[in-house]
């Protein structure tokens, strides 16, 4: 049991950062944090972050979250042991480790059990340690699995270990909605330049006359090569270096959100697990911008959103692109809004997760 107010804290191999790594599963961790920040009626309480990098560091995040790195890689289990990390792991109640089926996932829950600390694991689709397969007894580290879509909780059905779905969060406060006026005919698609985001599927499909913006950071130039010579003179835009205020400012401004994880990718390689939750779209709709997305991974899972329609080959995309879209056949943005805040937000998400933290203390 905590002696004073809860303290979680969330230990991930990477951050989002420039310095570290721009991506969804990175930024997911800021959001958890925000959402007990948002949920908590405890302004003592405490959700804080510890991951790697070149050099010791600590800086805040937002009003009551503090991010802290350590001089080690996560890519180096040994580099990351020491006294500083096990301090660390000691000064807080829960802890909650992302890329949690990664060996750095079982290294942090050994220490973390081994603290007597109540331990929580989520999968960002990493990949799995070896010694999942072979020995799923391993999953007893963990006292429960969070899983933010039923996707994502299929990844756990080997061990047995309870798992919790809690849908979200997406941060609402940092993409509020856009009331500026939208151009039904600019389309936009969000996320790392990598194979298995599919966005040829949207260039392919894009109708004459609309511009297409695609967004994002160049992890694989290779891919960015194909898809630039994939544009066959078509209106598409490549944006690389966007800071945030200026994606959301893209997003508010258009008429549509495209989102084309694939589990195939160009390449012909196998994506077994694309798209956990997808934030991006579910940031778009935020701002009140209708998305459609694939059926890849946890996608169809948004379909019962009201801003949200799902596609099930190119032709179907390419129909949606022409029609579903703000101005024709889309909800209202604040309908839009409200549905996905109500669904997917801060608070939402934030309730239930600290009602899934104190389950799980009281059983301690």
């Amino acid at each position: 049991m905590p002696k004073s107010a809860l303290r979680i804290l969330h230990v991930t191999p990477y951050y989002f950062s420039e310095q570290s790594v721009i991506g969804g599963g990175e930024r997911y961790v800021n959001n958890v944090c925000a959402a007990v920040r948002i949920a908590s009626q405890d302004p003592e309480t405490r959700s804080d972050v510890l991951s790697f990098g070149s050099s010791a560091q600590t800086m805040a995040m937002g009003s009551a979250s503090v991010l802290n790195i350590l001089p080690a890689s996560a890519d180096h289990l040994m580099s990351c042991a020491g006294a500083a990390f096990d301090k660390l792991i000691d000064d807080y109640d829960v802890v909650h480790i992302h890329q949690c089926l990664l060996p750095f996932g079982f290294f942090v829950a050994a220490r973390a059990r081994m603290a007597g600390k109540v331990v929580i694991g989520t999968d960002h689709g990493g990949g799995e340690s070896p010694l999942l397969e072979m020995f799923p007894v391993v999953g007893g580290m963990f006292d429960c699995f969070h899983a933010q879509s039923q996707f994502a909780a299929a990844a756990f059905t080997q061990m047995k270990t309870p798992v919790e779905v809690i849908r979200g969060p997406v941060d609402d406060l940092a993409f509020p909605i856009d009331f500026r006026l939208r151009d039904p005919d600019k389309i936009v698609a969000v996320g790392r330049i990598l194979p298995h985001k599919g966005f040829e599927e949207a260039i392919d499909a894009l109708p004459s006359g609309r511009q297409l913006t695609i967004i994002g950071r160049k992890y694989d130039n290779r891919y960015f090569d194909f898809l630039q010579g994939r544009t066959g003179g078509k209106n598409v835009v490549f944006e690389t270096t966007l800071d945030d205020a200026a994606v959301k400012a893209r997003i508010g401004g258009a008429g549509l959100f495209v989102h084309t994880g694939l589990h195939r990718s160009y390449d012909g390689n196998f994506h077994a697990k694309p798209e956990l939750l997808a934030l991006t779209p579910l940031e778009a709709m935020c701002c009140g911008t209708p998305a459609v997305v694939s059926r890849a991974g946890a996608l169809p899972e948004l379909v019962f959103l009201d801003g949200c329609r799902v596609y099930s080959d190119r032709d179907d995309l390419a129909q949606l692109m022409g029609g579903f879209r703000s101005g024709a056949g889309a909800p209202d943005p604040a309908e839009i809004n409200a549905d996905v805040v109500a669904k997917y937000g801060l608070k939402q998400f934030g309730l239930a997760y600290l009602n899934l933290i104190e389950r799980l203390i009281a059983g301690s």
